[in-house]
């Protein structure tokens, strides 16, 4: 059976986001491309220019993506500051190379290129250059891998200099009558005042006089209160 490429108003995302959650589910599954983390992301950073994608037939989805219009005729993964990675979801971990025609067809006219950004080859293989695609370096990807038990080992392979600066640093703050704990909230009521508090303490630093930073009033304040509500 025909896979079709299927294009609406990325404003229907929440219809379809039980195909996305199960696409997610049988991929890579990053937790970047979950479907509250796009919701979240569509509503605070979408224009109502963004359409959601999808190709499949009766028997299922094997890809979806949000895209937004970059210039006349080009479309690129939605890819707002707060997205790392691009919103892309495809059930095969190979290259996205043979979806993109049909899926250039399928957008509003005229369609003429689509970007995909920021790829994570974790997620999906990166493709070999031929006639009409082309493929661009951006960034290494920053990971940490981690095996058996996961912080005890990491922390143990980092340097020794790192690990005594920390130790001098709680020894500081104890001498002053500091007392550091960690704090967990999991509350949906709770997660405001967190946002506000890390919100405050960004930004009496460098990104808050660059304007970067986070703050409960900004758009980046109210992502991440959406996302983690």
């Amino acid at each position: 059976m025909r896979m079709n490429w299927q294009v609406v108003p990325a404003s229907q995302f929440a219809d379809h986001a039980g195909a996305w959650r199960a696409l997610h589910a049988a991929s890579a599954a990053s937790p970047l491309l979950t479907v509250e983390f796009v919701a979240s992301l569509l509503r605070i950073f979408g224009t109502g220019k963004e359409v959601l994608a999808w190709r499949g037939n009766g028997a299922g989805i094997d890809a979806m993506a949000v895209l937004a219009p970059a210039r006349l005729g080009i479309w690129n993964t939605f890819q707002p500051a707060q997205a790392p990675v691009g919103i892309w979801l495809q059930r095969s971990s190979g290259t996205p190379t043979a979806l993109l025609p049909g899926l250039l067809q399928a957008l509003p006219f005229p369609a003429l290129a689509i970007g995909l950004t920021q790829c994570d080859p974790m997620l999906m293989a990166r493709p070999g250059e031929r006639a009409g695609l082309r493929v661009l370096d951006y960034i290494d990807t920053a990971r940490i891998t981690m095996a058996g038990t996961p912080f005890d080992a990491y922390w143990a392979s980092r340097g020794k200099n790192l690990r005594n600066n920390l130790k001098k640093q709680r020894r500081g703050l104890a001498d002053d009558g500091v007392i550091t704990r960690l704090e967990i909230v999991r509350t949906k009521a709770a997660m405001a005042g967190a946002i506000a508090d890390f919100g405050r303490l960004e930004s009496t630093g460098w990104k808050g006089s660059t304007g970067t930073a986070v703050h409960a009033e900004n758009h980046q304040g109210r992502f991440y209160l959406s996302l983690f509500e």
